[in-house]
């Protein structure tokens, strides 16, 4: 499918728009031709949906349109939805309302979006949170109904978006976070594609102690934030005051328009670092955090920012979600409308490193047919971690389990743990059991993880990962951490500790045995 946005009636494509129209409206519903082509198409912007894969046809096929407009109240209104009657059924019409309220967003000209809904597509429109207004009314002899929706709009002007050729983030990342907000970056790509969008990665890391740098400097993030396209640069090496302060000037030498700090860590004061490397001509934003009353510097910094970011969605209650958060940031940025659908985590695996995984689990000893389950028992934060102890005795109860017993165990850890693992496996002869760290690059991960059968998992990247690889995951959390649960539901089981004040530790191996999935084979 190829979308095609065109303004006014003048071109070639606006005829394949009223084609569209004619089929449905005229020649389907039998609306009078003379009423579908008004002067409101003279400025609408104007959608088509092409069907690329027609083997019927030579070119292209029109199969789809809307339109939208600015009208006397300054709202736009979204009409002329309409979909050819044999490609309906393929929620192409959901389609193109997405791709209606993405544009509204980025021309950012109102904040509100209304369209007269045909009472038998309300709920489509429901879908994506319009709200009907007042009694239904006959327009043309068929009953419709007023819907409304709010848009958030972006706190960078558009016209300086439109004309600026590039734009700087920063951003202190987690493998975690990243797994959501890459879905953000790519999005404002999508939204601005015009742009170039470089990446300053902080390294809250960042230390004068020599010994730590080798470790620092291979941060697995980098080979993932490096791989995506949408990235014209990224800035990696921020681990030694030297090597970040080379950084900054190097960004400053940029004379980037525009600079945005996502950073959430108060200690970062990423405000300051925004408005640094704009200077006095760039337009600098960063996140509205709530700094201490003593913390001076921090608020100056704020108040020198040309837009402050809301760190978390309003009204949200205990549906909220991080990825929602992160896409509130891009829709306050630029107006950047995203969808559930959108936030869905994933992650492109170069095929070295799946050939990888693969030979990998051939030197392990893995059969083709042996189910495979993936242990990762540590987190950061000892909190959220798993005591090894735990493991064995997960590992034990499996195997005694006759659907369990012939599965191939993977412990996931850091090299520095490595000989623990390794001692823990041959004292207590676990068999088909092997550690397993992802020494060289990121993908050694993920692509290992899409080899498993089953993911267990305390409460880190590792659970995000599963659904992005579409592997069944028992991810083990606290009840304070809510809005970090993985988003696939039917690909992840959750066991919360018993209390809020509770550690992961404190769910015990024999929970896990009793939300183990009827068949260790995925799928």
């Amino acid at each position: 499918m190829k979308i095609t946005w065109v303004q006014g009636d003048k071109s070639p494509v606006f005829k394949d728009a009223l084609w569209v129209r004619e089929e449905v409206f005229t020649k389907e519903q039998g609306f009078p031709a003379e009423i579908d082509y008004d002067e409101m198409d003279q400025t609408a912007w104007q959608l088509v949906l092409y069907d690329e894969k027609s083997e019927r046809q030579e070119s292209s096929k029109a199969i789809g349109t809307l339109r939208f407009f600015l009208n006397e109240a300054g709202e736009y209104q979204i009409g002329r939805v309409a979909v050819l009657k044999d490609y309906r059924g393929q929620k192409l019409g959901k389609l193109l309302l997405k791709e209606a309220l993405k544009k509204c967003g980025v021309l950012a000209k109102s904040d509100t979006v209304i369209l007269h809904a045909q009472i038998a597509a309300k709920g489509l429109y429901e879908a994506f949170d319009f709200k009907c207004v007042g009694e239904t009314f006959l327009e043309e002899g068929e009953p419709h109904i007023l819907m409304k929706r709010s848009l958030v709009l972006g706190k960078i002007p558009a016209e300086l978006l439109d004309r600026s050729k590039k734009i700087l983030f920063i951003a202190h990342l987690a493998i975690g976070d990243f797994t959501y907000l890459q879905n953000c970056f790519k999005a404002f790509k999508e939204a601005y594609p015009h742009l170039k969008m470089d990446l300053f990665i902080e390294e809250v890391r960042c230390t004068s102690d020599a010994k730590k740098w080798p470790f620092l400097k291979k941060y697995s993030l980098y080979d993932w934030a490096e791989t995506c396209d949408f990235f014209n640069k990224v800035y990696r090496e921020n681990y030694s005051p030297a090597l970040r302060a080379a950084s900054i000037q190097e960004a400053k030498l940029e004379n980037y328009p525009i600079v945005v700090s996502i950073e959430t860590l108060a200690s970062l004061n990423g405000a300051g670092l925004a408005r640094e490397i704009a200077g006095d001509k760039g337009f600098a934003a960063g996140m509205d955090i709530r700094y201490k009353w003593y913390q001076l510097a921090q608020k100056r910094d704020l108040k020198n920012l040309d837009a402050l970011i809301e760190v978390v969605k309003p009204y949200q209650g205990k549906a909220r979600h991080i990825s929602d958060d992160y896409s509130y940031w891009f829709a306050q940025i630029g107006g950047v409308q995203m969808f559930k659908e959108d936030q869905y985590p994933f992650v492109n695996i170069p095929e070295k490193w799946q050939v990888h995984a693969k030979a990998q689990l051939e030197s392990f000893g893995v059969k083709a047919d042996q189910p495979i389950v993936f242990i990762n028992h540590i987190a950061k934060n000892p909190r959220r971690s798993w005591k090894l102890d735990q493991v064995r005795e997960l590992i034990e109860l499996m195997q005694a389990l006759p659907k369990w017993q012939d599965t191939f165990f993977i412990i996931n850890g850091i090299p520095e743990i490595f000989p623990e693992i390794e001692n823990l496996i041959k004292t207590h002869q676990l068999k088909n059991t092997k550690p397993f760290s992802a020494l060289d690059n990121f993908f050694e991960l993920p692509a290992m993880l899409k080899e498993s059968d089953l993911i267990i998992s305390v409460e880190t990247a590792v659970m995000h990962l599963a659904n992005a690889v579409h592997v069944p995951v028992i991810a083990l959390m606290r009840i304070k951490t809510l809005e970090w649960v993985p988003l696939n539901s039917e690909l992840t089981t959750l066991i919360f500790t018993p209390k809020r004040a509770d550690v992961i530790a404190d769910i015990p191996a024999s929970r896990v045995i009793e939300n183990l999935p009827e068949n260790p084979k995925k799928g």
